[in-house]
């Protein structure tokens, strides 16, 4: 069996610790609710730990652990990205809003502009919902 240089095996390795780490960002994302490769963070984005996101009172229509959709609902797909704690591909049921999509990416991070959003605007199937960070003291708005 002929020897590898140091070099051939940090090489091996690193492809082997990319293989699993890959493997096991798929699977969480899978499991996640989010498809496979485009959820909480795609395949080759940081970690991000799945989890259900607080709902505050009176919000509907987000899919999750112990939300189902009725019968009547067509799920429809939403990419969420920009400013938020999960960018990514999700379902959710036919009826949903904005702020249900914002909440299953786990809400705008710090600096986020949710009010630039109509939360209550209805979600269309494959809609994406770009949220924005606040512009900087003093920046005058785009095209001004």
């Amino acid at each position: 069996m002929p020897e590898i240089s140091r070099r051939q095996f940090a090489v091996y390795l690193v492809a082997v610790v990319l293989v699993v780490v890959l493997g096991g960002r798929a699977l969480r994302a899978d499991v996640g609710g989010a498809l496979p490769g485009t959820g909480p963070a795609g395949a080759f984005g940081a970690a991000a730990e799945p989890g259900p996101s607080p709902t505050p009172p009176g919000a509907t229509g987000a899919t999750g652990p112990g939300v189902e959709m009725g019968a009547d609902e067509t799920p429809v797909l939403v990419h969420v990205a920009g400013a938020v704690a999960r960018p990514g591909v999700y379902e959710l049921p036919g009826d949903a809003r904005i702020r249900d999509a914002v909440e299953e990416a786990g809400g705008g991070r710090k600096g986020a502009d949710l009010d630039a959003l109509n939360l209550a605007a209805k979600i269309s199937d494959g809609q994406q919902v770009l949220v924005r960070r606040h512009a900087p003291a003093g920046a005058s708005p785009a095209g001004a």
